[in-house]
């Protein structure tokens, strides 16, 4: 088994059928901006997507750990 699936298959995360799906949606998040937008486009509009996704997860995950409860 790869890497990958050991760590899609992770029971660390919330569940549904036994796929992790957190990840799932962050490689979506991920791979849509450069998908979508055409080559045309600047530098920075293809990778505005990633560029918000990696802020604002890093944010979310500062955030939640300070004022978080479990």
């Amino acid at each position: 088994m790869c890497k990958f699936t050991k760590f899609i298959r992770s029971p660390l995360a919330a569940e549904v059928g036994g796929w992790a799906l957190p990840p799932l949606y962050l490689l979506t998040g991920l791979a849509s901006p450069l998908v979508l937008v055409p080559v045309s486009a600047s530098a920075l509009e293809r990778l505005a997507g990633v560029l918000t996704i990696g802020v604002g997860d890093s944010a979310a995950s500062f955030i939640g750990s300070r004022y978080g409860s479990t």
